[in-house]
């Protein structure tokens, strides 16, 4: 089980070792977005999208999306969204969700850190839909694009709740049963960091948001204590 202070040791090693992480969260079922920004008079936007399939009797996934700033007239966007498909029956059910952002020795920068992790309970091994994947591919284009608009931290979070809305609804009515042999038919990863040469929105303060959702029949598993 990942305790609260585990967590914090993840935050601290995601900072002494932003280059590692990412791939190493992927190799392990995690999931991870790393924005950090030192430079002046720039933005740094980071979105890591994954849907793991789980059949085991642990699920321990976790989403993270970090934003640091130290830097003057500078941005930093960190969105990393993860769909955990996981059969029922499982005896540990102890996902984690974090989003984290910090501004030090700062001045006129803005943070923004946002994850969103849906784990979906399942009766066997399920796919999408050909049209539910191109539904979310579109989407996870959507996000992408997010970095070209000069958006307020608040107008950001609105608008990634209505496209997180539109997985859940996908979630909803486009997974099928996987017969034998068939393949999983998964949206593909996604990892998108990029430097803007100037901020994307007006300096506004930190901000931080994260959700973490089941559905199906893992609404009613309970974290141990």
């Amino acid at each position: 089980m990942r305790r609260p202070a585990a967590i914090l040791a993840t935050i601290a090693a995601l900072f002494a070792a932003v280059a590692a992480y990412p791939t190493a969260a992927s190799a392990g079922g995690d999931n991870a977005a790393v924005a950090i920004n030192t430079r002046d008079d720039s933005s740094k936007f980071a979105f890591k999208f994954s849907v793991r399939n789980e059949a085991g009797d642990v699920i321990d996934n976790a989403n993270v999306a970090f934003a640091y700033a130290s830097c003057e007239r500078c941005d930093s966007t960190a969105i990393a969204i993860q769909i955990v498909l996981a059969r029922n029956g499982a005896s540990t059910v102890t996902p984690t969700n974090l989003a984290f952002s910090l501004n030090e020795n700062c001045s006129l920068c803005v943070t923004y850190a946002g994850a969103w992790q849906i784990v979906r309970g399942t009766d066997g091994p399920v796919r999408f839909t050909g049209e539910g994947r191109r539904e979310i591919e579109a989407v996870e284009k959507q996000i992408r694009d997010l970095k070209k608009q000069a958006l307020t931290p608040d107008a950001l979070d609105a608008q990634l709740k209505a496209y997180v809305d539109q997985i859940r609804g996908i979630l909803a009515t486009a997974l099928v049963p996987r017969g034998p042999g068939e393949p999983e038919n998964d949206p593909a990863a996604v990892t998108d960091a990029a430097d803007l040469g100037a901020p994307i929105a007006a300096p506004a303060g930190e901000y931080t948001a994260g959700v973490q959702d089941f559905m199906g029949a893992l609404a009613a598993a309970t974290t141990p204590a």
